[in-house]
């Protein structure tokens, strides 16, 4: 996931009700409305926009006010924005336990994007789908003391392995949480290594063959 703020290529927002919610053209997600007693799904699809973008806002803004008991978020995702990840991270978790929340990966699931994954109480996934878990990375141009920008990285590092270890608890070991947050490797699943190690709690179809 990515600190910079970028203007991300997307869908349009869909809703059975039209006119109801309106949203910029140019947005990372889409929802359906199915029934407003019964599901709210939205789908995450390309680059996750940063919180300044008015489409990040809004989809947090309807995670935390809609009334539908159940939370359906299906990702397809190679990430984005950090702050926006964990926002809807945290929008999603605070709607338990009086919303079924269920995330489905599909294709790909990668940095930000598989931090929005580990919110769903239920995590399912599609058979051949990558899941990818990396620390928290700039990109872009930067301006400022070079103090602050070491203040900072070491803040947000530290940040970032508290999620780590709270998020994906007894799924990565010291080690690997080391190797995420300090030496920013890119740890790679499949649907199968993902199944193993409960980060996705069940698999739609397509079980790759096990060795």
């Amino acid at each position: 996931m990515s600190l910079k703020r970028s203007r991300p290529r997307g869908y349009n927002l869909r809703s059975s009700n039209p006119g109801e919610i309106n949203i910029d053209d140019e947005s990372f997600y889409t929802t359906d409305v199915i029934n407003v007693t019964s599901r709210l799904d939205i789908y995450i699809y390309g680059t996750i926009a940063g919180l300044d973008d008015p489409s990040a806002s809004q989809l947090i803004n309807l995670i935390e006010t809609t009334d539908a008991p159940n939370i359906m978020v299906t990702i397809s995702s190679f990430g984005g924005d950090l702050y926006t990840s964990l926002a809807i991270y945290n929008a999603l978790r605070s709607r338990m336990p009086e919303t079924n929340v269920i995330t489905i990966g599909n294709g790909i699931v990668s940095s930000g994007a598989a931090i929005i994954f580990m919110a769903g109480e239920q995590r399912l996934a599609y058979g051949h789908t990558t899941f990818m878990v990396h620390g928290p990375q700039y990109d872009g141009y930067m301006t400022g003391s070079t103090k602050n920008f070491e203040t900072d990285a070491k803040f947000i590092n530290s940040m970032y392995r508290n999620f780590i270890s709270e998020a994906f608890k007894g799924k990565f070991t010291e080690d690997e949480i080391s190797d995420i947050c300090d030496k920013n490797v890119n740890k790679y699943f499949d649907t199968q290594e993902a199944l193993k190690r409960e980060i996705v709690t069940e698999l739609i179809f397509g079980q790759p063959d096990s060795e």
